[in-house]
């Protein structure tokens, strides 16, 4: 097993988080305001029940969003730019895409994960839209549930990864790790793996 590092350069909050949202062709001209109105709407919820952290993270600074065009060029590991490619060909030509970006800390809870995830939800449920998670785009939307905020603040981890494999001619899969880097460790990957051990090599993988 081998690992694909990712350069962080914020000690502080060291992990970099992104999601998107698609909103559907007609939406207005307006709609990144439109939007982070409907993000503070939910966050503002839920410090009027006590949780005032979300809003917090907005306010800080360690939470922003941006209009995306439709395309953009991909940086980063082969993974990453092959998964962008994958979600910009499958984009209808009008969509429209609000991107949230969270820096956050590492620990038990995890406010800048929960407040992009919160934000996500907010906008999509708003607004029409979908849920995309850039570094596994390939796979399509996420059911818009998984972003909803637990009361313990903590992250069911196996839900935020996934273990996409690709078989060789000799039916060996290669495996690679989609998502451990929101948990501020490397991506793995695993080569020459037996068509009977795939499933169990994933789930180590991904720590389930």
């Amino acid at each position: 097993m081998s690992t694909r590092d990712e350069d962080f350069t914020d000690t502080h909050f060291p992990v970099q988080l992104e999601l998107q949202v698609e909103l559907p062709a007609d939406s207005s001209a307006e709609v990144l305001e439109v939007a982070r109105a409907y993000l503070e709407h939910a966050f503002e919820a839920h410090a009027e029940e006590g949780c005032a952290e979300p809003l917090e993270v907005l306010r800080s600074g360690r939470l922003e969003l941006e209009l995306l065009p439709r395309t953009r060029p991909a940086t980063g590991s082969a993974v990453r730019i092959l998964s962008q490619a994958a979600l910009d060909l499958a984009r209808p030509q009008a969509t429209t895409v609000v991107a949230l970006r969270a820096r956050d800390a590492l620990g038990p809870v995890r406010w800048g994960f929960w407040a992009a995830s919160e934000g996500a939800r907010a906008i999509a449920e708003g607004l029409a839209g979908r849920v995309i998670d850039p570094l596994r785009a390939g796979l399509g939307p996420l059911p818009v549930r998984e972003f909803s905020m637990r009361e313990d603040g903590r992250v069911h981890v196996g839900r935020h990864i996934c273990v996409p494999a690709s078989f060789g001619a000799e039916g060996r899969a290669w495996l690679t790790s989609l998502g451990l880097r929101k948990f501020g460790v490397p991506e793995l990957e695993m080569r020459e793996v037996p068509g009977n051990l795939v499933e169990s090599c994933a789930r180590i993988m991904a720590g389930v």
